[in-house]
């Protein structure tokens, strides 16, 4: 990502931050969008009960959206 773009943005590791003190958990993959304006990042992180997707604004590091997906044992 270009930070050139928009200075006030937060860096990947800021938001990598944020978002594992958020969620219990490790990023494993990354995303940022920008849409009209308004800058995103996406993350999804593995957790001890699944996975969990986090959105962040990408300016002010708060939590837009959140959701755990645990996992179903079978036996």
């Amino acid at each position: 990502m270009d930070q050139a773009m928009n200075p006030n943005l937060l860096s990947e590791l800021q938001a990598i931050d944020i978002a594992e003190s958020v969620i219990e958990g490790t990023v494993m993959e990354m995303e940022f969008n920008q849409n009209e304006g308004i800058y995103i990042y996406e993350l999804i992180l593995t957790t001890k009960n699944g996975k969990a997707v986090i959105k962040l604004d990408a300016i002010s590091g708060m939590v837009i959206n959140k959701l755990e997906k645990t996992r179903i044992a079978i036996e």
